[in-house]
């Protein structure tokens, strides 16, 4: 995540396949078939407002 006037810094990492990471709120969950990785949050707030990459 890049969040307005900072570098990038890392959010969640999941490795393993139905791996689930969680952090300030975030949860994503990687799945091999289809090769995807979800990033949830149940509300969100304008101090979210960045921009999310995933590699």
């Amino acid at each position: 995540v890049q969040y307005p006037g900072e570098g990038p810094q890392l959010l969640l990492k999941a490795t393993r396949v139905n791996e689930n990471g969680s952090s300030k709120g975030f949860v994503a969950t990687y799945q091999k078939q289809p090769n995807a990785f979800h990033l949830e949050k149940a509300s969100v707030h304008q101090s979210d407002s960045a921009m999310y990459y995933c590699a």
